[in-house]
């Protein structure tokens, strides 16, 4: 491995580097089936129940996600976690424009939306980590995390409506190959930098957290 791809760029490249995996995730992920949906429930004649449903399935994926991360990311660290996650949500994009079929179009939104999940929970704590470490430009440190998923919506309101409108009725897998092939661009960049973590001494609160109160909330 080359310096240049074990060197740890400056804290602002950080934390945008950071917002690739959301920004995927939930950007592009989440987003965009809003903007394909008319297109593959004309093609694929689904019913209103089953387009939602897909949603669903997908929010269900990141209530699951957000609730594991915290496990997940003890035992594999924060940017590894972000690495994979980004990973899972480019694969869920390509299997989207290969498949037709509910069950296996169905899983690859659960697996989107546990994916986009350990992202953000990850990258938020990643993010702020950094941030604390830059104690008169928190905010604006934070910020820059946090505008990923706007970019990743801004990428496909762009790019979704205008390659319908372009290649016409029946076209929405080849939206999300366009989808898939922009995300993985994006997701190159990983692999390639190293984001220092905190210690384990700092990470790993000693305090135990219990669960059980918080699922009455969630189920009321």
């Amino acid at each position: 491995m080359s310096a240049k791809t074990c060197q740890s760029p400056h804290p602002v490249w950080q934390i945008v580097i950071l917002s690739i995996a959301p920004a995927i995730g939930l950007g592009i992920c989440r987003f965009a089936y809003a903007l394909v949906l008319p297109d593959m429930r004309d093609s694929l004649g689904w019913s209103y129940s089953l387009a939602g449903f897909m949603n669903t399935i997908n929010a269900a994926g990141y209530l699951a996600g957000a609730l594991g991360a915290n496990a997940m990311i003890r035992r594999f660290g924060m940017f590894s976690i972000i690495r994979i996650s980004a990973a899972c949500c480019v694969l869920s994009l390509a299997i989207s424009a290969l498949t037709s079929d509910v069950v296996v179009f169905s899983m690859v939104r659960l697996l989107s939306g546990v994916a986009a999940a350990f992202a953000f929970v990850a990258g938020g704590a990643l993010a702020t980590n950094i941030a604390q470490a830059q104690r008169q430009h928190q905010a604006f440190y934070l910020s820059l995390f946090y505008i990923g998923p706007a970019v990743g919506i801004l990428i496909s309101g762009f790019v979704s409506p205008f390659l319908l409108a372009w290649l016409g009725p029946g076209t929405w897998w080849i939206v999300w190959g366009a989808l898939a092939t922009i995300s993985g661009s994006m997701a190159l960049v990983l692999p390639l930098t190293r984001v220092a973590e905190p210690s384990a001494q700092t990470s790993a609160a000693k305090s135990e957290v219990r669960i059980t109160p918080v699922l009455v909330f969630l189920f009321c």
